[in-house]
């Protein structure tokens, strides 16, 4: 009975992830109304490596929509625009976030036998589109982030801790254990296969 009550509060908490939108080392500037908070390019999932990026918006607006350009980084730090467009079309309250997952096998065939070197991943918040039909576009590089795939396991333990303790400063009487998200998080575990 336990384990179940723990793996129940572990769903909870990454439910109210992707409600609240807790981010790690968020970007605070009011010019950014999305910020991408953990990213990677080789993030295993039953169904092989994909691309991952875990945003929140910070914004007090709506967001019906949002598109993010990626550019990969190779070992020796040259960076390549990624092949295909990555972007989330659905509504983001002010303080949610979401996760956009895309396969990385149509970035393999786009490198070839150079995607076997790429190390990490620049990801820049583009365009963001508003429910009440206005829009922001980046100006700039404020709102760009970079993201190493050999920190991917490290960011996401850190972003754990802090969806956690908030989770455990709203639910004092429901906290979730340090352990039990911490190990599904974990890309050895089932959560990532």
């Amino acid at each position: 009975m336990r384990l179940v009550k723990d793996s129940m509060k572990s769903l909870a908490v990454l439910l109210f992830l992707c409600a609240s939108g807790v981010a790690q080392n968020a970007i605070t500037s009011p010019a950014c109304p999305v910020v991408v908070s953990v990213a990677g390019t080789d993030v295993r999932l039953q169904s092989g490596d994909h691309i991952v990026l875990w945003f929140t918006n910070q914004s007090s607006k709506i967001v019906s929509g949002t598109q993010f350009r990626l550019f990969v980084l190779d070992s020796a730090g040259a960076k390549y625009r990624a092949a295909d467009i990555y972007y989330s079309a659905w509504e983001t309250t002010p303080g949610s976030g979401g996760l956009v997952v895309k396969p990385t096998k149509d970035q393999e065939k786009y490198f070839g036998s150079r995607w076997r070197n790429m190390r990490g991943v620049e990801v820049q918040v583009s365009r963001v589109l508003f429910s009440d039909g206005t829009q922001w576009q980046s100006a700039g590089n404020a709102c760009d982030r970079v993201f190493m795939n050999a920190n991917f396991v490290h960011d996401m333990r850190r972003w754990n801790k802090e969806v956690r303790a908030d989770w455990n400063r709203i639910h004092p009487d429901d906290a979730v254990p340090s352990s039990s998200l911490a190990s599904w998080l974990d890309p050895k575990n089932d959560g990532w296969r």
